[in-house]
C-alpha cells in the first residue's frame, strides 16, 4: 500500500469492524478474490481505480480487493475499513493502494489510535454462508407475499423479531381500515401478561403493568374491533436484552463514538453503529443507522441491500420491496 497525501490515521484492532463487511450482500467470495476493505464514509469526488485498470466512482459500501487503488481529490475524502480491523481516513489529495498483505498494509500511518479488542465482542461471518442464487429471487418472493389476499389488515410496526434495551417499550401498529377500538396483547412463554384497550395506533408501555423481565422473550397482537367485525394482526414476538448485555451496548455504543473522533454525523459512525446493532439482534435500531447511511448516501445500492435484508428480518415486507427496487434502480 502506498500513501500519496499526508492526512490519514489509521485505528487497530476493531474485531466488530469485520461486521460492516458481513452485511454487504455480495461478500461470498472465492478464495481467489477476497474483499480486504470496504469504503463507510465518503465525500466529494473519490476515484476507484480497479486492478484491472477500470475506472469507477468511489462510493459507500465499495468493496476493494487486491490492486485496487483509490484516489481523492484537493477538496475529496474517504474512509476504508480493512477485513484486519483498521480503519484510515484518506484526506485530499492522497492516494491508497489495496495490499493483499492485510497485517502490514497500514502500519505506517500517523496519528494512529489503538482500540481494545476486549471493547467489542466476536461476530458470525453470515456472509460466508450465504447462497447468491437466494439473494437473486428475494425481490421476486417479497413480490409474491405483497398480494397476498390474506395479508392483514392490522400491520405490527414496532417492537417485531428484534431485541430491545428497555423493559417498558412502547407499541405501535398500522390499520388500513376504520377501526372503533384496539385491544393490545402481550404474551410471554407461560401465557397472558396483559391487555389494554385503546383508540389510537400507539401505546406507551402501561404504568399499571409489571416491566418486563431482562432476558426474556415475548409475543404481541393488536385485535380491531370495528362495528361489525374484528380484525387481528400477525403475532410478533421480540426480546429484551440481559442487563449484562445492556451495559455492554451502552459501552460500546460510546466506543464507537470515541472510534470516529466524536464525528457522530459521519457515515462510518452510523454505519460501524448499525452493524454492531444488527450483531446484538437490535434490528430496528440498525434500520434506523442505515437509514441515516442511505440519506447522506444516495447513489449507494449496497445501503438499501442492507435495508432489505433489515426490513424483511422485521417483518416490514412492503418496505423490504420498496429497498431493492431503489438498488435494482442504482445498479441500471
Amino acid at each position: 500500500m502506498r500513501r500519496a497525501g499526508s492526512h490519514m490515521t489509521r485505528l487497530v484492532s476493531i474485531t466488530s469492524l469485520f461486521i460492516i463487511i458481513t452485511l454487504l450482500p455480495l461478500f461470498a467470495q472465492s478464495e481467489e478474490k477476497k474483499c480486504l476493505a470496504v469504503i463507510t464514509d465518503i465525500k466529494g469526488d473519490v476515484e476507484v481505480i480497479k486492478a484491472n485498470d477500470d475506472k469507477i466512482r468511489g462510493d459507500w459500501g465499495l468493496q476493494l480487493y487486491n490492486g485496487d487503488r483509490i484516489r481523492t481529490s484537493r477538496a475529496s475524502s474517504a474512509t476504508l475499513i480493512f477485513s484486519n480491523g483498521n480503519l484510515v481516513n484518506l484526506g485530499g489529495n492522497s492516494s491508497i493502494e489495496i495490499s493483499g498483505d492485510r497485517e502490514s498494509s497500514t502500519e505506517q500511518f500517523e496519528n494512529s489510535k489503538n482500540v481494545n479488542q476486549a471493547m467489542f465482542g466476536n461476530f458470525i461471518d453470515l456472509a460466508l454462508n450465504r447462497d447468491k442464487k437466494k439473494d437473486v429471487g428475494v425481490l421476486a418472493g417479497l413480490r409474491s407475499l405483497k398480494i397476498d389476499s390474506n395479508k392483514p389488515l392490522i400491520e405490527l410496526i414496532s417492537p417485531c423479531n428484534t431485541s430491545i434495551i428497555t423493559c417498558k417499550p412502547s407499541f405501535e401498529w398500522l390499520t388500513s381500515i376504520p377501526v372503533d377500538e384496539f385491544e393490545i396483547k402481550l404474551f410471554n412463554k407461560n401465557g397472558l401478561v396483559w391487555s389494554k384497550k385503546v383508540t389510537g395506533n400507539k401505546i406507551e408501555y402501561p404504568e399499571n403493568a409489571e416491566v418486563l423481565s431482562y432476558g426474556e422473550t415475548y409475543f404481541w397482537h393488536v385485535v380491531g374491533e370495528a362495528l361489525l367485525e374484528s380484525y387481528k394482526s400477525l403475532n410478533y414476538e421480540f426480546s429484551v436484552l440481559t442487563a449484562e448485555q445492556i451495559k455492554e451496548v451502552k459501552s460500546r455504543e460510546e466506543s464507537i463514538k470515541e472510534l470516529v473522533n466524536n464525528s457522530t454525523n459521519s457515515s462510518s459512525y452510523h454505519s460501524l453503529l448499525g452493524a454492531y446493532y444488527y450483531n446484538t439482534g437490535l434490528l430496528e435500531e440498525a434500520i434506523i443507522e442505515f437509514n441515516k447511511v442511505s440519506d447522506k448516501n444516495p447513489h449507494s445500492a449496497i445501503v438499501h441491500e442492507i435495508l432489505g435484508q433489515l426490513y424483511t428480518y422485521t417483518g416490514k415486507k412492503d418496505l423490504a420491496i420498496q429497498e431493492l427496487k431503489k438498488a435494482l434502480q442504482l445498479k441500471e
